[in-house]
């Protein structure tokens, strides 16, 4: 007769090697032998490493796929939306700390008398100054750390806005599949930016257009396919789509830059 376990995970009685209500294995002490402890490494690192470049290959050659997969149950060989946007996220701000696409760094910032909503950004400072007792290198350097961590940790809030926009192609869609089809987007820009960034900075005298003309027309294609293909609207659609969304981006990320001056200010 079979001998009977009871899984430790779920209290599940099972017979085989694997709970049959939850997956989990049964335990014993083969288990932490070294020979066991490398093959299960091993397995969770070539795991991460094939759902890694499979996700991040339709992520980038073709886009929409990736949330039209996921939102209709094809999981398991990519990675969560988040995990995706997590990572890009990380690349993005260790290649682009100090760049000034979602805050406004103090080297250009604090130069000479900045009209910033109806305030001069000097007497911002200046106020700080006074208050706090520091000099303008002091301020300078509190500012650019606690924007660059800001403006990295609250990146996330962009997302439920981006899929507000997808509502303007299908307004019957559950929510949750537009903030899926935002953060896939989002991730997706994320690592253009990062990724051109790391080109253009190579070459000869690149300026600000340089960088900033190619990633919006880049946006705009990949937005435009992404809607044709999560939401199989008509090319023209699409493309008047692509261009609406883009826009609305551009001014989403200026309102986050923004948003990201003030709160450094009150919380210094």
């Amino acid at each position: 007769m079979a001998e009977i376990h009871t899984c430790l995970n779920c209290g599940s009685k099972f017979t085989e090697n694997f709970c049959s209500k939850c997956g989990q294995k049964k335990v014993s002490e083969a288990d932490y032998g070294l020979r066991s402890l490398l093959g299960q490494a091993f397995e969770a690192f070539t795991n991460l490493d094939s759902k890694f470049l499979k996700t991040f290959r339709v992520l980038v050659l073709n886009p929409g796929r990736l949330s039209l997969k996921f939102t209709s149950g094809v999981r398991a060989p990519y990675l969560k939306p988040f995990q995706v946007f997590l990572l890009c996220n990380v690349f993005f701000f260790i290649f682009l700390s100090e760049t000034d696409i979602f805050r406004s760094p103090s080297v250009w910032f604090f130069k000479g008398n900045v009209d910033f909503l109806g305030i001069r950004v000097m007497d911002l400072v200046n106020t700080l100054i006074e208050k706090n007792e520091w000099d303008l290198k002091e301020v300078k350097i509190r500012y650019d750390r606690l924007s660059t961590d800001l403006s990295k940790s609250l990146l996330v809030l962009l997302i439920p806005f981006i899929a507000l926009i997808g509502i303007l192609f299908n307004r019957r869609m559950a929510f949750g599949k537009h903030l899926v089809f935002a953060t896939h987007y989002f991730s997706a820009l994320l690592l253009a930016m990062t990724l051109w960034y790391l080109i253009a900075s190579n070459l000869l005298s690149p300026n600000r257009w340089f960088y900033l003309v190619p990633i919006f027309l880049a946006a705009t294609l990949y937005y435009l396919i992404s809607v044709r293909t999560f939401y199989a609207k008509k090319w023209w659609v699409s493309c008047c789509y692509g261009i609406l969304g883009t826009l609305c981006m551009v001014m989403l990320i200026s309102f986050y830059r923004t948003f990201i001056n003030l709160l450094t200010f009150q919380l210094l």
